[in-house]
């Protein structure tokens, strides 16, 4: 007896297929498993594609290159709209305006306009979707010029990378990511830990200075 074929199919960073449905692919966004990194295959969706003679009945592909790259991001989006619940613009509005002046320079910039920084982050985060995540930052180092961005949850190294440039959801939370947030407030490098403490650095940041980091 054939089974019947899964909603939806993540490609894993293993490169390993995993069946979802829609429920699972909600809990797995909130969890952070899944980012626009990840190819999201949709079974519904390729039934509106003509597949050629040579294809095997039941199999999750796409019939262009392009093809798999545009289900997942229609997929992702459709994902986002159901997790977000259709939150109030009143709510986004009342949150902080994410662009600040730039100081002059950093060594003008004391330690408690970086705190002010880093308190902005937060509240970006606090009141988004990753909530959960308990994602905070703060001024660290023997200068207070690193901010030391730590996670509540386990993260992966393409979660990192996306959630550093501002890929996805992530930008839409702090436009540009991290990656334009801490040279515009004078931090010279960031260093993010998860809940496992592993460490990602960016900027002027020695693996050896990341290694015994404190918060200011």
């Amino acid at each position: 007896m054939q089974l019947p074929l899964p909603d939806f199919v993540v490609r894993g960073q293993d490169g390993r297929d995993y069946p979802a449905d829609l429920a699972s692919l909600q809990q797995w966004v909130r969890e952070g498993r899944i980012t626009p990194q990840h190819q999201v295959y949709s079974n519904p969706l390729r039934e509106l594609f003509t597949a050629p003679a040579t294809e095997k009945q039941g199999a999750a592909t796409c019939l262009t290159a392009g093809c798999a790259v545009t289900l997942a991001l229609l997929v992702f989006l459709t994902i986002g709209i159901l997790i977000t619940g259709g939150r109030s613009r009143a709510r986004d509005s009342s949150l902080p305006n994410a662009s600040m002046p730039l100081a002059p320079s950093s060594s003008n910039l004391g330690n408690g306009v970086r705190t002010t920084a880093a308190d902005l982050f937060n509240l970006r985060f606090a009141g988004s979707t990753l909530s959960g995540w308990g994602i905070r930052g703060r001024p660290a180092g023997a200068d207070c010029s690193v901010l030391l961005v730590t996670f509540d949850v386990n993260m992966e190294d393409a979660m990192i990378t996306s959630f550093h440039y501002g890929n996805g959801i992530y930008g839409s939370i702090l436009p540009g990511g991290v990656a334009r947030f801490y040279p515009e407030r004078t931090f010279r490098g960031v260093v993010y830990r998860d809940a496992s403490g592993r460490r990602w650095t960016y900027g002027a940041v020695s693996e050896s200075e990341a290694s015994s980091l404190s918060p200011c």
